[in-house]
């Protein structure tokens, strides 16, 4: 055990994690790193290697078994793993479950197992310790890019539960960050500079509170709930959801070229607004959206002309959610959706009394 503060990382690879081990050694602290491709024998006194493999979730418990065992309690966990299947750009929505379900376990399921040991941790932690959660997203949780469809998934779902986190923890003194470097224009930078994350990373560690969020502070703890209870949620929205595109695709191929083909996934707003209250449906209405987005953009002009997607869901007049939604406004909704001509955005949002009404998506 030891009286240095500690940081634990996943995912070790040789630009962003080597460089984020090596900045916090050099600021004093003990650094455990959990990967694939670690090895136990390269241990020193100041740094553990844990080999762990993130598509199985509990891989993630047992690395924080053997680090409080060997070093103490991390104060600072730091979520660097990522993965990926590329897909067609015509037809992104043909992956595999299995490939589809082994990234996700990577970059979201991992990842909230993580969240929910490092809480367990800081809870233990004296009360002026940091105690700092990060993790090290990309452009895509704001921008769709088909070959990469299965990693923006990822990106969303685990943005979202990041932003609740960050809200929900700050009176406790946790922190949650989700990391993205950009270019001064905002634009995405696809070769990522390690020792700029790094240096970052540290200021995040020790600045003594939350540095930005976007939601107020609730009094529910929402990172508690079970790992079963998170799995079959996903499964219900998202992962269930694009199955069913992915054979409402395989049938649309079959039928006559003038024939309607509309997919339509029933929303609500949780996919821009953060309820800590429902985290899961918030993740799986966070994907499920960019499901569709990925979808109505890659198929509109790949042969499937006539195939339209969209992701519906009703607001007040004023933009604000509808908390009772109107069965037959649906109804009378989603008939007009399959006889436009052409694909409409993805977004559909109804206004009882107007039908579709268009309101700047963004997530508030």
């Amino acid at each position: 055990m030891t009286t240095s503060p500690i940081l634990l990382i996943f995912g070790a690879g040789p630009n962003s994690g080597q460089s984020v081990s090596r900045a916090f050694l050099n600021r004093g602290y003990k650094v455990a790193l959990a990967a694939r491709s670690v090895k136990e024998s390269d241990n020193t006194k100041d740094q553990y290697h844990y080999p762990s493999d993130l598509t199985d979730p509990n891989s993630v418990v047992k690395a924080f078994e053997r680090v409080n065992k060997d070093l103490g309690i991390p104060n600072v966990v730091v979520y660097n793993a990522g993965a990926l299947t590329r897909t067609s750009a015509e037809d992104p929505l043909a992956i595999s479950i299995s490939d589809f379900n082994s990234t996700f376990n990577v970059n979201t399921v991992s990842v909230l197992v993580a969240a929910q040991q490092a809480i367990l941790g800081f809870s233990k932690l004296p009360k002026e310790a940091s105690k700092t959660f990060i993790y090290t997203g990309n452009i895509l949780n704001e921008v769709t890019m088909a070959q990469l469809f299965d990693g923006g998934v990822g990106k969303a779902a685990t943005a979202h539960m990041i932003e609740i986190a960050a809200g929900a923890y700050k009176d406790k003194g946790y922190k949650f960050y989700y990391a993205d470097e950009r270019k001064p224009d905002g634009s995405a930078i696809f070769r990522v500079n390690g020792d700029a994350h790094a240096d970052q990373f540290l200021q995040l560690a020790e600045a003594k509170e939350q540095v930005y969020s976007r939601i107020p502070v609730p009094p529910e703890n929402p990172l508690s709930l079970s790992l079963n209870d998170f799995q079959n949620s996903l499964n219900l929205h998202p992962t269930k959801a694009n199955v069913a595109a992915q054979q409402a695709i395989a049938g649309f191929d079959k039928l006559p070229s003038s024939a309607p083909k509309t997919f339509i996934y029933t929303g609500n707003c949780l996919n821009t607004v953060a309820n800590p209250g429902i985290l899961d449906i918030g993740l799986g209405k966070s994907t499920a959206a960019l499901i569709i987005e990925t979808a109505a953009d890659a198929y509109k002009d790949k042969g499937y002309n006539q195939v339209r997607f969209y992701y519906a869901l009703k607001r007040a007049p004023n933009s604000a959610p509808a908390i009772f939604i109107d069965g037959e406004a649906h109804g009378k909704f989603f008939l007009e959706l399959p006889e436009g001509k052409t694909q409409g955005h993805w977004s559909q949002t109804l206004v009882k009394g107007e039908g579709y009404k268009a309101f700047p998506y963004k997530r508030q």
